[in-house]
């Protein structure tokens, strides 16, 4: 027996070459804009640069990178061979994967409605939409575009596989899951949800036993390899590099704040030779440990994050009228079977999300939420028109203008769309701190090649072109000994860490207090924050440099 959810044939047509049109024209124009790249994003860029030059996949000279899968290291890699700059080399994909997600989003709710009109209007939505063409280029990853568009791939396929039994969409669903996975670590949830989904179609005789295992060949036919090399250097079954250490940044975050949350992971091992970010100790935490040790807090913390993650859904992801068209698409009028089916399949394609309240929330771990409700908010744009009818039912005059109530509110929402872009992009260049590239582009003038930087950021080294070397959060002889095994010549400090991560720092921003195998090169000064750059001893006359 076959599950019939499929809608009616559906070709690629004119619609949607003009969302992707749309979604790479407002994608384009912010990501070509001037943008000092930070947090997450550098570090996926040394892995690309170093990985063209033969380095190995190594962000620091001689450590295997376990922490970033290498998706869009990848991307970011074919990048800067096609001699994109390296600024650029990420934000290219955001534009051109942005798209591929627009126009994969409106096959997809074409498939699950059956209806073309609010498939297309999601379509649009998507393209325009701030949290989806704008905020991803500021949210300090920039791998949001890459991972929806592979996840929603993956969702396509396997709407299809499910309900047309079709292996070749079965596999394009493991593959998709697979890809999206080698970007963002959570793309295994939706492979193993699939998987469960299918599984139960086939005990209750209305799945054909080889969907899930095709769609397994896709999957790991992509990840398995790099769940392998984890494994190797882990020296166990390890499907993410990054699943322990954020249990602990995490519990930080609720306890301190973000800002000392996530800086967690740079505090030093047990030995006191290494950061947790990259030491194997990092791989000894759990959410049992979480649980058990202080299930209070924890509890506290999942509270805490569920109230955050509502309001993350209002501003940035969504905004007001978007929520209030979304209700009423989802809850405007009776659901019948396709309806049913059609939006146990949207919640279901959320429910990994559920996933991320138990860590801390950021927009842009939640931001698969935006997609699919922009198609209940597409499908509240066109029910206007059912209570515009109805409405005016006692004024027959006016009642023939209740069919544009629909595109009028579709015009609304797209300009809407384009202000808010202009707003986001605003906002977003007002949260950057360009002194950090000022300094690295001055120690690529004024230092040596090869001479490492010491940095809690790595954009730094990035601009620098040199090899980085964290700094830990400890004390300054520690930090002192930590940056002399690894060679570091370079130290940067900015004045906002050493009020802020850094206290035990600040002494080094006192000229009456540094100590005198530290000297001042220079600072630069953002809206933000102050950067320092210092010389620190030279580190080869120190036994032991690694």
């Amino acid at each position: 027996m076959r599950l019939s959810l499929s809608g009616p044939p559906f070709a690629f047509s004119l619609t949607a070459v003009i969302i992707g049109l749309l979604a790479v024209a407002s994608r384009g124009v912010w990501a070509l804009q001037s943008r000092a790249v930070r947090w997450d994003e550098p570090n996926m860029l040394l892995l690309a640069r170093n990985w063209l030059r033969g380095l190995g996949y190594h962000i620091a000279p001689g450590v295997p990178d376990l922490q970033w899968p290498p998706g869009a290291p990848a991307l970011a890699a074919l990048s800067l061979a096609a001699g994109v700059p390296i600024e650029q080399a990420l934000a290219v994909w955001h534009a051109l994967l942005g798209a591929v997600m627009c126009v994969a989003l409106y096959l997809l709710v074409a498939e699950v409605t059956g209806d073309r009109r609010v498939a297309a209007t999601t379509g649009l939505l998507a393209a325009v939409w701030p949290s989806l063409a704008v905020w991803p280029l500021y949210w300090g990853s920039n791998t949001e575009a890459p991972f929806l568009a592979f996840w929603l791939l993956g969702l396509w396929g396997a709407w299809r596989g499910l309900a047309c039994q079709s292996g070749w969409a079965a596999l394009a669903a493991g593959a998709a899951f697979g890809a999206a996975y080698l970007v963002r670590p959570e793309g295994l949830l939706w492979w193993a949800l699939f998987t469960v989904a299918a599984i139960a179609l086939l005990l209750r005789r209305q799945q054909r036993w080889w969907i899930p295992v095709v769609a397994a060949l896709g999957f790991w036919a992509l990840a398995g390899p790099y769940v392998l090399y984890l494994s190797l250097h882990v020296g166990s079954l390890t499907l993410s590099g990054k699943t322990g250490i954020t249990h602990l940044i995490s519990a930080a975050d609720a306890a301190h704040g973000a800002a000392v949350g996530q800086d967690a992971g740079s505090a030093l091992d047990s030995s006191g030779q290494e950061i947790l970010w990259d030491s194997k100790e990092r791989f000894r935490y759990s959410l049992w440990d979480a649980v058990s040790e202080q299930p209070t807090a924890f509890v506290r913390r999942v509270l805490g994050n569920l109230r955050e993650a509502a309001a993350v859904v209002v501003d940035p992801l969504l905004g007001v009228p978007a929520v209030v068209l979304a209700a009423l698409g989802l809850f405007g009028q009776g659901w019948d079977r396709r309806r049913w089916l059609a939006n146990a399949f949207w919640l279901a394609a959320l429910a990994p999300l559920a996933v991320v309240l138990l860590f801390h929330i950021q927009p842009r771990l939640l931001a698969p939420l935006a997609p699919v409700a922009l198609a209940w908010t597409a499908a509240g744009v066109w029910h206007l028109n059912r209570w515009s009818w109805d409405s005016l039912a006692p004024w027959p005059r006016f009642r023939r203008a209740a069919p544009l109530a629909a595109p009028l509110a579709l015009a609304a929402l797209l300009a809407l769309g384009l202000y808010g872009q202009v707003q986001a992009h605003r906002a977003g260049q007002a949260s950057l701190f360009p002194s950090h590239r000022e300094a690295g582009l001055w120690l690529a003038e004024h230092s040596r090649p090869g001479e490492p930087v010491m940095s809690r950021n790595a954009e730094v080294s990035l601009y620098a072109d040199r090899p980085p070397v964290a700094l830990p959060n400890a004390g300054w002889e520690q930090v002192l000994n930590y940056g002399r095994r690894r060679g570091a010549v370079y130290l940067v400090l900015d004045s906002w860490e050493a009020a802020n991560v850094r206290p035990q720092l600040a002494f080094l921003l006192d000229p009456a207090r540094r100590p005198p195998e530290v000297e001042h090169l220079a600072s630069f000064h953002d809206h933000r924050r102050t950067t320092h750059v210092f010389r620190l001893g030279d580190p080869r006359a120190v036994s032991g440099v690694r």
